[in-house]
């Protein structure tokens, strides 16, 4: 099976959205988070999908789940205290409801601008390789500094560089211990794939359209609506 993790915890400070987390701002009259979900529920290759979701939250996005017809939610379920907690949260639930090393494909919440194309390429490239991160070209200079104290950058050569993005795919028996392992470990990382890259772990790259952003600030709300409502 082929399973979507989607992770969406936060509260989204960077927003400055007042009491309402960022996954849940209105574009078109609906949630960021339920478009996010939709997008896997309408791909015919995903099975199942698993919405951990900022707890004060869980029982609105079950009653949007039954107002979209998003019937292959599995469940949603509260997050935790940060998005590397949730989403190993999120895998533990899932392989209570994996039947033999699933596919798990791990999305933020707040990162609706996907189409069928990206989750196909994704799928096939952890068919073919065993796990896939989604990547995009730079389109401008990146500096680089040896630690954050620093005040000297250094730039890279962009035509080297991607950013990575989502979704991040593994089959969830290599996953879920390297979850587990981080976590007891207290070893915080940004993403599962730089997690993943820690224990040895390399990824297919599947690359991706610059549209492809996450929703952080309120300029990416913004730039969001207007490509949803433009047909994105």
């Amino acid at each position: 099976m082929n399973l979507a993790l989607i992770f969406s915890g936060g509260v989204g400070k960077r927003m400055n959205s007042g009491d309402i987390p960022k996954q849940f701002l209105q574009i078109g009259g609906q949630s960021i988070l339920s478009l996010t979900v939709e997008k896997f529920q309408r791909h015919p290759q995903i099975d199942g999908i698993l919405i951990v979701c900022v707890e004060t939250h869980t029982q609105q996005f079950h009653a949007e789940v039954a107002k979209h017809g998003l019937s292959k939610v599995i469940d949603v379920i509260s997050g935790g205290a940060s998005a590397q907690e949730s989403i190993l949260i999120g895998l533990r639930r899932l392989s209570r409801f994996s039947e033999q090393n699933d596919t798990v494909l791990i999305h933020d919440g707040v990162r609706p601008i996907i189409d069928d194309d990206l989750i196909s390429r994704n799928i096939a490239a952890v068919d073919a390789h065993g796990s896939a991160v989604t990547i995009v070209s730079c389109n401008e200079t990146i500096l680089y500094r040896e630690d954050a104290t620093s005040a000297q950058y250094k730039a890279l050569d962009r035509m080297s560089c991607v950013i990575a993005r989502a979704p991040q795919c593994y089959k969830i028996d290599d996953v879920l211990p390297a979850a587990e392992q981080a976590f007891s470990a207290g070893t915080e990382f940004v993403d599962t794939y730089s997690l993943m890259e820690n224990f040895g772990v390399s990824a297919a790259p599947v690359e991706c359209d610059q549209s492809n952003i996450k929703i952080t600030t309120h300029s990416d709300f913004l730039t969001a609506k207007i490509l949803i409502e433009d047909g994105a």
